[in-house]
């Protein structure tokens, strides 16, 4: 290779470290550090702090990445304190821009959760409290975490009418995910695979324990042998698609609760 070809591909390959390291550090890390900063107040008041741990994984990721990238600026491009200089700059545009759209989602999802909330506290009593508030369903979501996906189906169960329903702490769930006072839920949020029927088993023992009605909803598919077993407990079988923003009822039992509503079960209100 020729010197002149050796100088024209160094010089491409520091344009692209460049703008690579632009993209990680003026764009991808101001927005991990907007996603952070928006849902603290969410996990403060749901006091879950899982969704804030995998989101700050994110902020090593984007500087090791950008950090590198500046090493690979050599000749034929402008100096590293021009790339890091527009980094800046950027950054700060998006790191503004993603904090406010993050902090408004955040105040939406509290909103949701202190009505829901107010229903647990009546929870215990004769008969269901009337709470203000509107459960619309939720619109399609582009990416969900497992985490995420617990509280995607905490709003689906608030809008059939669950209105109590709240994520249950990761070290005090019991193998439920959500619950509300006649409700228990699990949550399995993978798309290629199949729900075995031990995981439903176990769903049904749990919920009998508390006297509960099992809902399942999963994203992915149920194996043939636990249709029989919910048939024999009692299980709601659901199928979730949040790209669709959609919940379809898998069996019987699920096409019921889907068409009248998650309300007080007969047995359980006398």
């Amino acid at each position: 290779m020729s010197a002149e070809s050796t100088l024209l591909l160094q010089t491409f390959w520091s344009w692209v470290c460049g703008l690579l390291a632009v993209g990680l550090l003026g764009v991808l890390l101001p927005i991990v550090l907007g996603l952070l900063v928006g849902v603290l107040p969410l996990a403060i008041v749901r006091r879950d702090w899982r969704p804030l741990a995998a989101v700050a994984t994110g902020v090593p990721l984007a500087v090791v990445g950008g950090v590198w990238a500046l090493f690979g600026v050599h000749v034929g491009a402008p100096r590293q304190d021009f790339w890091v200089g527009l980094s800046v700059q950027l950054g700060l545009l998006v790191a503004g821009g993603s904090t406010v759209a993050f902090l408004r989602l955040s105040i939406r999802r509290i909103k949701e959760y202190r009505v829901a909330m107010r229903a647990v506290l009546h929870a215990d009593t004769e008969e269901l409290v009337e709470v203000d508030g509107d459960f619309p369903a939720p619109g399609p979501r582009k990416r969900l975490t497992g985490i995420e996906a617990e509280y995607y189906i905490a709003e689906w169960m608030r809008h059939l009418g669950a209105t109590d329903a709240i994520v249950t702490p990761a070290r005090a769930d019991g193998g439920i995910d959500v619950r509300s006072r006649f409700y228990a839920a699990q949550v399995k949020h993978r798309p290629m695979d199949f729900v075995e029927v031990e995981t439903v088993r176990a769903l049904i023992g749990a919920a009998l324990l508390e006297n509960r009605t099992p809902l399942f909803f999963a994203s992915g598919h149920y194996s043939r042998h636990v249709y029989d077993a919910a048939a024999r407990g009692g299980v709601a079988l659901f199928i979730f698609k949040p790209l669709e923003g959609r919940l379809v009822a898998a069996n019987a039992t699920a096409s019921r609760l889907r068409q009248d509503g998650l309300r007080a079960p007969v047995a359980m209100t006398r």
